[in-house]
């Protein structure tokens, strides 16, 4: 594949999947977009462009790296969550990259990668629990301007391609600690809490929070099987277990939210 020919693809792939998020989230409100946006939709491409690009065992360490840079990722959503009851969209925004950036500090040291999928996991039940109820409530929402859809679709091309273009150099370590950044559910978080209220928000974050789950799924099953099974075969698993788990977790939250109801 010519590296015009991948261009074009993330010059696709990227808004064609950020206008369906969008749409999403337009219909069923912030917690469906914030599902479905919380899957792999950027991690996978990014992990696949490095396959092709890199190889196989290049792919594997990235993944394997990568599960610390999600750590920062939800490390950031808890905080917009807290700063964002007291501070307006803009500064809430602004604190919370600032916060991503100290963040990435810690958890981007090789010493945190053995603790990285603990903290991810203790990270997802924090936010679900912050977040608990959020999804029951739909907010009434504002018609959105002619211009916020093309916006967000800009907005996370751009983000992708100056991570896949800093992946491309500065080797798989890097490269996978930069793949979480959420170019599709952070826009779509952000202008959420602005067209349509907090309330859309914290059910975006809990949604995001949920397919969390998924993501480091897909992480390690790319970190463990990109080269044992080949790049098709990791990818199509990884992608299964990705979406597997997050529908599980969706399914066991509402059990227990009909038990306690009971």
């Amino acid at each position: 594949m010519s590296p015009f020919e991948l261009l074009l693809i993330k010059l696709t792939v990227t808004p064609t999947m950020m206008l369906g998020v969008s749409l999403a989230a337009k219909r069923w409100g912030g917690f469906v977009g914030g599902i479905i946006s919380g899957l792999p939709l950027t991690s996978a491409p990014i992990m696949f462009f490095l396959a092709i690009e890199q190889g196989a065992a290049f792919t594997e360490r990235a993944a394997s790296a990568a599960l610390s840079g999600l750590t920062a990722v939800l490390l950031t959503y808890f905080f917009y969550l807290l700063i964002s009851k007291r501070a307006s969209v803009l500064l809430s925004c602004l604190t919370s990259l600032v916060f991503f950036a100290a963040c990435s500090l810690l958890t981007f040291q090789p010493f945190f990668s053995g603790w990285a999928i603990p903290a991810d996991l203790l990270l997802i039940a924090l936010i679900i629990r912050r977040t608990e109820g959020s999804s029951a409530k739909r907010a009434a929402s504002p018609k959105s301007p002619s211009w916020g859809i093309p916006l967000r679709m800009a907005a996370s091309t751009t983000l992708l391609l100056i991570v896949t273009a800093l992946a491309h150099l500065i080797g798989p370590h890097w490269s996978g600690l930069l793949s979480p950044i959420p170019v599709v559910a952070w826009p779509l978080t952000v202008f959420l809490h602005k067209q349509s209220g907090r309330a859309e928000m914290v059910a975006a974050v809990r949604g995001n929070a949920i397919s969390a789950l998924g993501i480091i799924l897909f992480y390690v099953v790319v970190s463990e099987c990109m080269v044992r099974l080949g790049v098709f075969t990791a990818f199509c698993l990884a992608l299964f277990a990705a979406v597997a788990s997050t529908l599980a977790l969706i399914l066991a939250l509402k059990a227990l939210k009909r038990r306690a109801s009971a």
